[in-house]
């Protein structure tokens, strides 16, 4: 892969960032959700979904649907 390559979850990855940054929480969940589900095994997006679900809900009660 080269620099300008991307793979899908890494793009979804810097969507969510890009979406949290701008407040579309809803845009910034889904995009998290999608990098998490392309690879349920990284730590990384699985730590960037939860911390983006944390920003939109503000509820750890929230959180407990996920």
């Amino acid at each position: 892969m080269t620099n300008n390559e991307l793979a899908s979850e890494q793009a979804w990855f810097q969507l969510s960032d890009i979406y949290l940054g701008r407040g579309k929480y809803q845009q910034a969940v889904d995009a998290a959700r999608r990098a998490y589900e392309a690879n349920p095994e990284s730590d990384e997006y699985a730590r960037n979904l939860v911390s983006i679900l944390m920003s939109a809900s503000g509820s750890i009660d929230e959180l407990k649907v996920y």
